[in-house]
């Protein structure tokens, strides 16, 4: 990296700093952190990379056997960063894309290196999904007991029926691949330009 970059990174990324500290209450901030029980924080600092790990293990799994995909820790950290200054927690995104970059880069991808995006892609969906469903079934037993307005029944029972259909889906994908397979050519042949895509 030249020191061009260098020197435009810290630039950038002090102006950044400097706009952000022009909307911040310092004595707002102040009280806060008088508040703060720093034991708790301090616990909470220790943990929080054991956290990022575990995910990162588990996301690990949910890869195709026998690969060996690179860098889940870092792209999972970067992950987060990102969804603390983009929107619509786009930094899922951008830890896709940093797997897909070494992976592709490494020639490991299944299918050859072209696949790696994609196959990355796909697990964070089966990820985003499972999240879901166990988020969706918490909510869903809690309307059980708690009594809510109807209309957030009716959100949970909806949810939980898109959830359910979704792991329907993959458990068709796991079980018979090949029919599977064949239905989504036949898709993709309306749109030639997403097959074209798809198989890049």
């Amino acid at each position: 990296m030249s020191r061009l970059k260098i020197l435009l990174g810290v630039a950038i990324s002090v102006a950044l700093v400097v706009y952000l500290f022009r909307s911040v209450d310092f004595a707002a901030l102040g009280r806060q952190l008088r508040a703060t029980h720093w034991g708790w924080a301090a616990v909470a600092t220790l943990l929080a990379p054991a956290g990022i790990w575990a995910r990162a293990v588990r996301w690990r799994y949910l890869f195709p056997p026998r690969s060996d995909p690179p860098g889940l820790v870092p792209a999972t950290m970067i992950g987060y960063m990102a969804n603390n200054v983009l929107p619509l927690r786009a930094g899922e995104f951008v830890r896709v894309y940093v797997v897909a970059r070494r992976w592709r880069a490494a020639g490991a991808g299944p299918g050859g290196r072209g696949h790696g995006f994609w196959t990355t892609l796909a697990t964070l969906v089966v990820e985003r999904m499972l999240d879901s469903l166990f988020i969706v079934a918490m909510l869903a037993g809690l309307v059980l007991v708690i009594p809510v307005p109807a209309v957030l029944q009716w959100a949970a029972a909806g949810l939980l029926t898109i959830d359910l259909l979704g792991i329907a889906v993959l458990v068709g994908l796991a079980v018979a691949p090949g029919p599977c397979q064949r239905l989504i050519a036949r898709l993709l042949g309306r749109w030639p330009a997403l097959r074209a895509r798809a198989h890049r």
